[in-house]
């Protein structure tokens, strides 16, 4: 007969007990995101019908403690996955369940807030005429020098590496600073929100 020392059964407590250490740890891991996504549209090919749906998709596919803000693709999470793996997922999620190929941009609570505080504009400006641009990486020096020696009448415009910032007194869809002519610009896929739509998802983050 053979007889094997120092192992026991495991106990159903204690099962309860491992598995509360793992999803502990997995709580842990998780980095929260604000996911901004590209184009969405009230109608047309880039449309999301409803936000709740698109919670409840990003839900089943597990990611935790999922909101949205209004209609125009701001989604705030947590996951376990970095930042460009992220996008990927979320792209590929919503193009096979719902239809529309998103480009999709991610930053964290931190990230949004310092892009917050570096707004260069003073006095008390309308939020809806104030913009931000996102983008992932860092744009070219040279291309960003070349950029800003253009004029803008009335319109004003600071380049940062991180984040284009827009003052648009007649607000952007009478302005010639569109997001396809920054995106033509600088190569790169971009989206831009409100500053008031920024904030708003930056206090989401921080409950």
């Amino acid at each position: 007969m053979m007889f094997i020392y120092g192992l026991r059964r495991t106990t159903s407590a204690q099962e309860t007990l491992i598995d509360a250490s793992k999803n502990n740890l997995k709580e842990r891991a998780m980095t929260r995101y604000i996911v901004l996504l590209r184009g969405v549209m009230p109608t047309g090919k880039n449309r999301i019908p409803k936000m709740a749906d698109l919670r409840d998709m990003l839900e089943r596919e597990g990611f935790l403690h999922v909101r949205t803000y209004i209609q125009s693709g701001n989604i705030v999470l947590d996951t376990d996955l970095n930042a460009p793996a992220l996008c990927a997922k979320v792209n590929a999620l919503i193009k096979q369940e719902i239809g529309p190929d998103l480009p999709v941009i991610a930053l964290t609570p931190e990230e949004l807030d310092n892009l917050l505080s570096a707004q260069p504009f003073a006095g008390d400006l309308n939020g809806s005429r104030v913009f931000l641009t996102f983008f992932m990486g860092e744009l070219d020096k040279g291309t960003m020098t070349s950029f800003a020696e253009k004029t803008w009448g009335e319109d004003q415009l600071v380049l940062t590496p991180r984040c284009i910032y827009m003052y648009l007194p007649a607000g952007m869809s009478q302005s010639k600073l569109s997001n396809t002519l920054l995106e033509k610009s600088f190569g790169r896929m971009m989206t831009t929100r409100n500053i008031n739509t920024a904030r708003k998802l930056a206090a989401i983050a921080a409950e």
